[in-house]
């Protein structure tokens, strides 16, 4: 199943990428559903770069989302695959 997200952000690019590159050492707010996000590869932000996610949907459900660069053009181009499946 292919889904596509498109959402605007009003802030300058830059800002954005700077984020985005580096979204796994950002801490979580309290209430945030994502309970872990980390890099599982070694290095810069590239193509090929993964990340693993954990998210609690609801108080008994979680869900591990992996992802993985698929298109990278700094300040301009950040495009991820995700797969996901709900944790016991």
């Amino acid at each position: 199943m292919l889904h596509k997200f498109r959402i605007q952000i009003n802030k300058p690019p830059n800002e954005v990428f700077a984020f985005l590159c580096n979204k796994d050492s950002y801490k979580q707010q309290n209430g945030s559903p994502v309970l872990l996000l980390e890099q599982t590869t070694p290095g810069a932000i590239t193509v090929g770069t993964r990340y693993r996610e954990i998210v609690q949907m609801m108080p008994f459900i979680k869900s591990e989302i992996l992802s993985e660069v698929t298109r990278y053009e700094p300040s301009s181009v950040l495009e991820e695959e995700w797969a996901g499946a709900l944790l016991g």
